[in-house]
């Protein structure tokens, strides 16, 4: 196991969750609200902003909790293999 990349995979999701979590997903919707006041198309797009920005902040986590996944997985694979040089080590191995 390469525990640097699975420490870099985990520091790359983060940026992509940084990332994702800075799109403003709402101010495209604004200019439909105030393009077409009287529209029944307004009334759908004032909601639909929220909603996006919603579903991109929930994308966002599910990235975020893949980087801790790689950043625990770097860190357990890093303790069982000191763990296992240390026992190889009190039996007289390298």
């Amino acid at each position: 196991m390469d525990i640097a990349a699975l420490r870099q995979l985990g520091n790359t999701l983060n940026s992509v969750a940084e990332a994702i979590t800075a799109l403003d997903c709402r101010s495209g919707f604004s200019g439909v609200c105030s393009g077409l006041p009287s529209a029944e198309a307004a009334g759908v797009a004032s909601g639909a902003g929220e909603r996006v920005a919603m579903a991109f902040a929930a994308v966002a986590d599910r990235v975020r909790h893949l980087a801790a996944a790689s950043m625990n997985g770097a860190a357990t694979y890093e303790a069982a293999e000191a763990a296992f040089t240390a026992q190889l080590q009190a039996i007289g191995g390298r």
